[in-house]
């Protein structure tokens, strides 16, 4: 997987929603359930996120 890295200050100006769910779940089986149950179509990028200064890497489902 390629690894994109973003600056928060990259989103100033953008208008987006964001949420977060804190899980146990691995993320493929944590999309699954929400397209399953919320009736939509969660797809994983061909990159991760990676934000500059920080040691995680975070999956990207659209």
């Amino acid at each position: 997987m390629a690894i994109s890295k973003l600056n928060l200050e990259d989103f100033c100006n953008e208008v987006f929603s964001l949420f977060a769910i804190h899980t146990d779940l691995d993320d493929y089986r944590l999309a699954y359930f929400l397209n399953k149950y919320l009736g939509i179509n969660l797809c994983r990028k061909a990159f991760d996120l990676d934000f500059v200064n920080s040691k995680g890497s975070f999956s990207v489902f659209e």
